[in-house]
């Protein structure tokens, strides 16, 4: 993806609109956002869930709104010897 930079208004609630051209590009129309802070740098990007314990992206089921994966539920019900 090619390097775009917009400068936007922040309206008196604090918020601001990503333009439709990114939204799109993006395929974040109907979706949430992550939105991180490090240093003075705001970053947003599409939020993709990933399992508490792994990151991993597949096979996902929630459970007490937490993410976990087939395999990471497989190891929490071994038992421990």
């Amino acid at each position: 993806m090619k390097f775009v930079s917009i400068v936007k208004d922040v309206d008196s609630l604090g918020r601001i609109v990503l333009p439709k051209e990114i939204r799109d590009a993006l395929e974040i129309n109907e979706s949430k956002v992550e939105i991180t802070v490090m240093d003075d740098t705001i970053h947003v990007k599409k939020y993709k869930p990933g399992c508490t314990f792994c990151d991993r992206e597949i096979d996902l089921i929630i459970y007490k709104d937490k993410y976990i994966c087939a395999e990471c539920r497989q190891l929490l019900s071994t038992p421990i010897s």
